[in-house]
């Protein structure tokens, strides 16, 4: 599991075109179901075998729920090439030049893909585009600006760090299931392993749609 984690980070450093950084993200996540639904039947049926039948079934149901999410991320993947094939021939792409490029792209990400951008910008003001685009930045008071906007708070995500190590980076809005995962931290904490750690946050202010975004990556500067 380590080695496919691994694997789907080093997806997230290449400066790949949008659908294919977003198809193989994908890719990496059906990995990631196929390992864990091998790893459910073979308990299932060791359970089978020694007669724990209540314990079998409920195997059962969790490996039912994982091949469920691996249907929904083939159903995102059609879904993301579709709307690809869309934007190609779409006659306003083509009267908005580069901006086109751009709104096709925010779509993609507000519909569950994720995408490394090549490079962060050094000053805020260079990363300003359209409000739906996707924005990239490393200043401190600018990410806690766009987190708390949110209700968001910093947070880790329990059981991956180390002996004096808080683990993996997380920031944690309201409402979402990531209350029994993630640890709440200080900014301060956040700050300190965000930089030690040469990381940057992508984010949207809002969507395609005008609403409010969440959408945000905590990637690799």
């Amino acid at each position: 599991m380590k080695g496919l984690v691994e694997e789907g980070n080093e997806i997230l450093q290449e400066d790949a075109e949008e659908i294919l950084a977003d198809e193989a993200m994908i890719g990496a996540a059906q990995k990631v179901e196929h390992y864990e639904m091998a790893g459910y039947m073979s308990a299932r049926s060791l359970a089978q075998a020694i007669g724990e039948r209540d314990v079998a079934q409920l195997l059962q149901e969790t490996l039912k729920e994982e091949e469920d999410t691996d249907r929904k991320l083939s159903v995102i993947s059609k879904r993301l090439l579709k709307e690809a094939d869309r934007s190609l021939t779409s006659p306003s792409e083509e009267r908005g030049g580069g901006n086109g490029h751009k709104a096709a792209a925010s779509t993609h990400r507000s519909n569950g893909g994720t995408r490394r951008s090549s490079r962060p910008a050094k000053k805020q003001g260079a990363q300003r585009g359209s409000s739906h685009g996707s924005l990239t930045t490393t200043d401190h008071e600018e990410i806690r600006r766009w987190a708390e906007d949110r209700d968001a708070r910093p947070a880790c995500v329990k059981g991956t760090g180390k002996k004096g190590d808080i683990g993996m980076l997380r920031l944690d809005f309201p409402g979402y299931s990531g209350a029994d995962s993630l640890q709440p931290i200080g900014w301060d904490d956040f700050f300190e392993k965000f930089d030690e750690r040469g990381l940057a946050l992508v984010y949207q202010e809002e969507t395609a749609q005008g609403k409010k975004s969440n959408f945000n990556k905590l990637v690799s500067r």
